[in-house]
């Protein structure tokens, strides 16, 4: 939590002062609780390799009225086994080995639902021994509402820009850069912490309003050792940070969505139009399936200076680290991290990307963030020959993010050449 002052106190506050929401963040957690379980273990078990996979052994667990599950592992031991994951509402499956279930820090994706079905599978033609234990469960509840829009209407329209994400339970809103790691950025009071799973191409929400998780195609586990973050309040707010690969699917997010944002060099110029995509919640009268769905609107820039971008764009709980884009360019000029807007005037707010420390944090990326020594060197092998620059070709061939070797939003002869030159400069 980012305080421990009381709702009488935050009152006060904010009647003293006259400026009820002026600094009021945005992220928005998911309400669930945490299910302690026993039981649910598979003791170490003996396989025989066998011509075709075996289930060594299954169970059922589950929340009554739970909205979304995540299951959490004890002493689990795969060797070359897998843990499938499957919910019974959508049939939505996830598997993971001993690699990627440490990637989940021991951790499922989130499954839609109340219940899901573990299987702790034996693949073809091996023996060896492996064990399961589930030990938790984090189980979703239902939401409460809340908002602040600039004058009386939301005027966000469904959207669907690849490059826009959410996380849970933190339920901000994440977004692709075009770095060198192919990263991500989120607010800074939104920073990952145990638990969270950055997820992409979410569904609308149920007729009722809850909710629905991504498909664990597009559920990506975070590493820690590549967040850093600011939470300083406004023009102070960032996080910049990264994500192993999908355990199913193999590809990092920027593939899979095939686009990323680049970024400002300088701060909009005033009254120019500001657009933010993200996962707000809703209320009445706004259809309830738009609830946490993916949103934009556009509106104009007010008053930016500093490090703090101002517009009368619509934003609302869960925008947190929603891009705050230039209509004109494109271009990502700041994140998303404070309300302001009020009926008869304020501004939304977030921290502009010229921002020194956000700067430094882009300038010196860690964990899976961090560029390759060899960035020609596209194949892994330690050095650069003829398999690289294939490699490459193929990437461009495919229009595949990898060959992006001049960040600008799109595969063209600059990135060919830019590859040239990496490759000429050897390792």
């Amino acid at each position: 939590m980012r305080n421990t002052l009381t709702t009488a106190t935050l009152l006060a506050i904010a009647a003293s002062t006259a400026i009820v929401g002026a600094q009021e963040i945005q992220p928005d957690p998911a309400p669930y609780r945490t299910i302690a379980l026993e039981g649910d273990a598979s003791g170490v078990i003996a396989f025989d390799a066998r011509d075709q996979e075996q289930v060594l052994y299954s169970t059922i667990v589950g929340a009554e009225g739970a909205t979304w599950l995540r299951a959490g592992f004890g002493e689990t031991q795969l060797g070359r086994a897998t843990l499938r994951i499957t919910s019974l509402r959508d049939g939505h499956q996830q598997r993971l080995d001993r690699v990627t279930i440490a990637q989940w820090q021991h951790q499922s994706a989130v499954f839609n639902g109340d219940a899901v079905f573990v299987e702790l599978v034996a693949p073809a033609g091996v023996a060896g021994r492996a064990s399961v234990e589930i030990v938790s469960l984090m189980a979703g509840e239902p939401d409460a509402p809340g908002e602040t829009i600039c004058d009386v209407v939301d005027d966000r329209q469904l959207s669907t820009d690849p490059r826009v994400g959410r996380y849970w339970p933190a339920r901000c809103t994440v977004w692709l850069i075009d770095d060198c790691g192919r990263c991500l950025i989120t607010a800074g009071h939104c920073a990952p912490n145990s638990g969270s799973v950055v997820e992409f191409n979410a569904p609308i929400s149920t007729p009722s309003g809850t909710p629905v998780a991504a498909a664990p195609e597009d559920q990506y586990p975070i590493d820690f050792t590549s967040v850093q973050s600011v939470n300083g309040g406004v023009g102070n707010d960032y996080c910049y940070f990264g994500v192993f690969p999908n355990s199913n699917t193999g590809l990092h997010p920027a593939d899979a969505q095939g686009a990323t944002f680049s970024l400002a060099s300088s701060l909009p110029t005033p009254g120019e139009t500001i657009r933010i995509t993200g996962h707000g919640i809703t209320s009445s009268p706004v259809d309830p399936t738009y609830y946490r769905a993916q949103k934009t609107h556009s509106g104009p820039e007010r008053g930016s200076s500093g490090t703090t971008v101002r517009y009368r764009t619509d934003t609302t709980s869960g925008n947190s680290g929603s891009p705050v884009i230039q209509e004109a360019t494109g271009l990502a000029l700041g994140v998303h991290t404070h309300a302001g807007c009020t009926n008869g005037g304020g501004a939304n707010q977030g921290t502009a990307i010229v921002h020194s420390g956000f700067q430094a944090a882009l300038a010196n990326p860690r964990g899976v963030c961090a560029c390759p020594d060899c960035p020609a060197d596209l194949t892994g092998e330690g050095d650069i020959n003829t398999n690289d620059f294939f490699q490459f070709l193929a990437y461009y061939d495919a229009q595949d993010s990898r060959a992006d070797f001049e960040p600008g939003g799109g595969i063209n002869t600059n990135d060919f050449f830019a590859y040239l030159a990496a490759y000429q400069a050897g390792c």
